[in-house]
């Protein structure tokens, strides 16, 4: 029988001339994490140049640069003297992607990093510098498997080649888990990859993929994240980009419908969503969700304790005038920041139903004052706050009409916008933010969002 080890070596010897495919093809289907770095060189001259690069004369950007160069040569000091490879030497090698990911192995999860070199000699004559200097021992093969260990106490690097490509761990049992992967030839990561692309951004710098196994790690320690009822097919994607003018990051959460708990109150059908044109320009969320079916929500999450107590609270004239209430808001509201107070709207479906019930309270100017807030009606959009001067405030100020960004969705069930003068200092020490921009959008496979920090 063959052992294990002499099926990769025969296989290992297979792949020289087995033909080129993404790097993603490295990683086993079950890949517990992966980020995917496009394109180093790419990526690091956005960051030289354009808006990125003015902001180094900013002497707050000076003090975070000289503590991140002591940072980083205090981290390369110590992985050199325990024997371990310095990773930053292989941003400067590569030709090509970085994939830095978590695989399962025998003995549990396990790192590994693939990276196209152009030319694993080059990988090589790195790991001989290290050698040469004492950390690490001679090179020696195992059935296809190279490997160099360091001195007493010290770490040691395993690794495969194919062809301009290098994965390697500091675990054997990652690179044998890649290994096996190539040798059953079946699909791996990769096309799980292309689907996060053709839902994000194909020339994304970054991109990040968490499969099922590592959100329900998520759910056991996060009761928020377990409240979600996400499906047994859900699966995160994120995707980041250097724009020019712009840090545009994009996340996929892969939950096909029919969905369950909370995300079935977005399953409503996409719109040219655009908020109120009276709409206070520092700040504000607008979405389409189905505010109807709260009650549905909530009677499928609270335990039978909390129902009882709830229903104690309110009795049925309470309960009825909510439920009316609901049908005459429709699904589409607001939040705004107006005078650094919050303040609430909801699109009226039934506006005269809304009036008769507004009337009920004392008012002037059309802002009607109640023991609890303050309220108006004005095209068709209830406003509500807890004080009744950031409600005029949003009324009587005249406001430019709000334009969506081209690189934002037309069609989406959500749009938010960030101004300077609502964000807060801790948001941007070097101020290099112009203000922040994004929408999330519903999909068959899933809920496309979209996050862009406009640079000034």
């Amino acid at each position: 029988m063959r052992t294990l080890a002499g099926t990769l070596g025969l296989c290992l010897l297979a792949l020289g001339s087995a033909a080129e495919e993404p790097i993603e093809g490295w990683l086993p289907e079950e890949t517990l994490f992966c980020l995917s770095v496009e394109n180093p060189s790419r990526t690091a001259a956005r960051l030289a140049g354009g808006r990125y690069a003015a902001v180094r004369g900013d002497p707050a950007a000076q003090r975070l640069a000289v503590e991140a160069k002591a940072f980083l040569a205090a981290a390369r000091e110590t992985t050199t003297a325990r024997g371990e490879v310095w990773l930053g030497a292989f941003w400067e090698l590569a030709r090509g992607p970085i994939l830095l990911a978590v695989v399962p192995a025998r003995d549990g999860p396990a790192p590994l990093v693939v990276i196209d070199v152009g030319e694993a000699a080059a990988f090589r004559g790195h790991l001989a510098r290290l050698a040469d200097t004492g950390v690490l021992g001679p090179e020696a093969e195992r059935d296809g498997i190279r490997a160099r260990h360091g001195g007493e106490g010290g770490g040691a690097v395993y690794w495969i080649e194919r062809g301009s490509v290098v994965a390697f761990s500091w675990r054997e049992t990652a690179v044998v888990a890649a290994a096996r992967r190539m040798r059953d030839g079946s699909s791996g990561l990769a096309p799980r990859l292309a689907a996060v692309r053709g839902k994000l951004r194909a020339d994304a710098d970054a991109i990040l993929y968490l499969p099922r196994e590592a959100l329900k790690e998520l759910e056991d320690r996060s009761t928020d994240v377990a409240s979600l009822s996400l499906p047994d097919e859900v699966a995160l994607g994120l995707a980041i980009t250097l724009d020019p003018d712009a840090l545009d990051v994009r996340a996929f959460l892969f939950a096909p419908r029919p969905r369950r708990g909370v995300l079935a109150l977005l399953d409503g059908p996409n719109v040219e969503l655009d908020p109120p044109p009276f709409l206070a320009a520092e700040g504000f969320l607008a979405a389409r969700v189905d505010l109807r079916g709260l009650p549905r929500f909530a009677r499928e999450t609270l335990d039978a304790d909390e129902a009882r107590e709830l229903e104690r609270l309110m009795d049925r004239d309470a309960g009825r005038l909510a439920t009316s209430f609901l049908g005459a808001v429709g699904d589409r509201f607001a939040l705004a920041q107006v005078g650094g107070e919050q303040v609430f709207l909801a699109k009226v479906e039934r506006e005269a139903w809304m009036r008769r019930l507004l009337s009920a309270f004392p008012g002037e100017g059309g802002v009607r004052e109640g023991p609890d807030g303050a309220v108006a009606l004005r095209d068709g959009w209830l406003i509500a706050a807890a004080r009744a001067d950031p409600v005029r405030q949003l009324l009587s100020e005249p406001r430019a009409p709000w334009a969506a960004t081209d690189a934002l969705p037309g069609r989406r069930i959500a749009v938010w916008r960030l101004a300077p003068e609502a964000r807060r200092t801790w948001d941007d020490p070097m101020r290099l933010f112009a203000g922040q921009e994004g929408a999330l959008v519903n999909d068959p496979d899933g809920l496309l969002l979209v996050h862009r920090v406009l640079l000034r």
